[in-house]
């Protein structure tokens, strides 16, 4: 039963690990795309006050 608990323990903190590590990636990435946007944004005001 111990072994098994502990297993279980194991496991679920493994599949923990995972969903917020995914979590930090998905939050990397995303603003990672804010941050092209906002640049890009700024790009393209930056154009139109030079034309």
């Amino acid at each position: 039963m111990c072994k098994v608990e502990n297993f279980f323990k194991k496991s679920s903190q493994k599949a923990l690990h995972k969903s917020t590590s995914q979590k930090a990636l998905h939050k990397k990435h995303f603003t990672k795309a804010l941050h092209k946007k906002s640049s890009q944004k700024a790009l393209h005001k930056k154009h139109l006050k030079s034309t």
